[in-house]
């Protein structure tokens, strides 16, 4: 089964900028087609409305308003492919290296997160003290979160290698994040 014609090929039509092949490609089509026969027929009325209308005059002094416009607007940079490429596989290297560290680095990351908790418990208790709530709750859970960090470090290890195998499949495809503009 042939593939119907795309808006592309439409557009070619539209245009009159098909070679006379693929014009002869897109009536044979057609001819087995109703759908893109259908839509053929809605484009040759286009073709002919827009070529039987009239033009239309250009107010003074519109194109210095467009130019103005034009060149006052911001052009965002783009971060290039390679930039994006080149901090997937930092992350991936660095999940990597993770993995492979872990048991040495266990007691320090255990360390370093049971400090940053610490502390943020003590930010929080003050808060919520200012603020005429109870606070003792709060400190509960943040020791239930610590006492069982073991059991959530395979969670996060899963989380994690998923994200990998994300970047891996963007960097193999070559895919970038969809980009507005």
């Amino acid at each position: 089964m042939k593939r119907c014609i795309t808006s592309k090929d439409f557009n070619r039509f539209l245009e009159d900028s098909l070679d006379p092949g693929s014009l002869a490609r897109l009536q044979a089509h057609c001819r087995e087609c109703r759908t893109c026969a259908g839509k053929l027929e809605s484009w040759r009325k286009l073709k002919e409305k827009l070529s039987t209308a009239t033009s239309i005059a250009i107010p003074d002094g519109f194109k210095e308003k467009v130019m103005y416009r034009i060149t006052n607007e911001r052009i965002l940079p783009v971060r290039s492919v390679e930039v994006k490429q080149g901090l997937a596989v930092a992350i991936i290297l660095t999940a990597i290296l993770y993995g492979i560290f872990r048991p040495f680095l266990g007691p320090v990351l255990s360390g370093m997160a049971s400090n940053l908790l610490k502390s943020l418990s003590v930010v929080l208790y003050n808060f919520l003290s200012a603020i005429g709530i109870d606070p003792s709750v709060l400190i509960r859970l943040f020791g239930n979160i610590m006492a069982n960090f073991q059991k959530l470090l395979p969670l996060f290890m899963v989380t994690t290698a998923l994200m990998v195998i994300a970047f891996i499949l963007l960097i193999v495809k070559g895919r970038t994040v969809r980009q507005s503009g």
